[in-house]
């Protein structure tokens, strides 16, 4: 258990971070200040909703991620905010595996934002469920 304690903060602030990144390097893109290129945009971008509805996601997520970083300093006492993401993004990261299927022309996102935001979600899941149910 004394990993999961110890290293808790460390596996917040490292999905925070991954937030931030992968939101603030979309944003940029939608904002057309870098171009990301047809191949990874087909990878992250879902539809025909564009610019307007990423600069939505991405400064939900980046707002985010600024409040994920600062509860890493004392979990414990953010159960509420560190449950609404796992549970927030298992029905967000959850909704898009199975819009990958039926949406036409969008199955790609299975290797691509689905699985990215499967694998920093789950890191942090397997961390912090052990630690809720040790510290309640």
């Amino acid at each position: 258990m004394g990993m999961f304690i110890k290293g808790l903060p460390f596996v917040i602030r490292f999905t925070a971070f991954g937030f931030a990144v992968f939101f603030f390097v979309l944003a940029l893109h939608s904002l057309d200040v870098a171009n990301l290129g047809s191949e990874y945009l087909a990878l992250v971008r879902w539809g025909s909703h564009g610019e307007a509805y990423e600069l939505m996601i991405c400064t939900i997520y980046l707002v985010w991620a600024i409040f994920l970083w600062r509860c890493a300093d004392n979990p414990l006492q953010e159960k509420t905010f560190l449950d609404f993401t796992v549970v927030a993004n298992v029905a967000h990261f959850g909704l898009m595996f199975f819009q990958s299927f039926y949406m036409e022309g969008e199955h790609q996102h299975l290797h691509g934002d689905v699985l990215l935001g499967w694998s920093g979600l789950l890191l942090l899941i397997v961390f912090w469920i052990p630690v809720r149910k040790y510290a309640s």
